[in-house]
């Protein structure tokens, strides 16, 4: 609270110039902080979103490779895969 009175104290004998020098300065860095958290949430974002899409694919590659040994497993048996019932005859 004093800091904020000895500011007040200094801009009240500045000039023009220097208050919107000031103002400019502040005003950047609440822009560059909005923009750092901003982009951070994006990212954790796009993170998310990525883990998403990898988990998806490797749960498809699974029941791939698991359709893959059915099938083996019913050609090796010298059985005939019926696509219509998805069934070994």
């Amino acid at each position: 609270m004093i800091y904020l009175k000895a500011a007040m104290t200094a801009l009240g004998g500045a000039g023009l110039l220097t208050k919107v020098i000031i103002a400019l300065g502040l005003a950047g860095v609440a822009l560059t902080a909005y923009g750092v958290w901003h982009h951070r949430i994006y990212q954790s974002g796009v993170n998310d979103t990525l883990a998403k899409i990898a988990k998806a694919d490797a749960e498809m590659v699974g029941r791939a490779l698991e359709m893959r040994r059915v099938l083996s497993d019913c050609q090796a048996a010298g059985r005939v895969w019926d696509q219509s019932t998805g069934r070994c005859r």
